[in-house]
């Protein structure tokens, strides 16, 4: 991910901008990655290498924000996490 510059910290955009993001991949069976932001699982996206997945990881940011911004999909909510007991 780009490191956030005064530059870009100063301009206004939706909600996965340029900051820390947290994301998860894995390697994809037939080769590649397949990865999604932490806070829009559903959301998935696939390169063939590291960095075309983050690349394209960018591309489902731009589009998440216009999705967002039109009310189309909610904003992340922070998650919360608990612990159940299975009986």
């Amino acid at each position: 991910m780009r490191p956030l510059t005064a530059a870009l910290a100063r301009r206004s955009c939706g909600i996965l901008c340029a900051m820390q993001i947290p994301y998860t991949y894995w390697p994809a069976k037939e080769g590649g990655y397949i990865g999604y932001w932490n806070d829009y699982p559903d959301y998935l996206t696939e390169g063939d290498t590291l960095a075309e997945l983050r690349d394209m990881l960018r591309d489902l940011r731009d589009g998440i924000n216009v999705m967002v911004s039109e009310g189309e999909i909610p904003s992340a909510m922070p998650c919360r996490s608990g612990v159940m007991e299975l009986s």
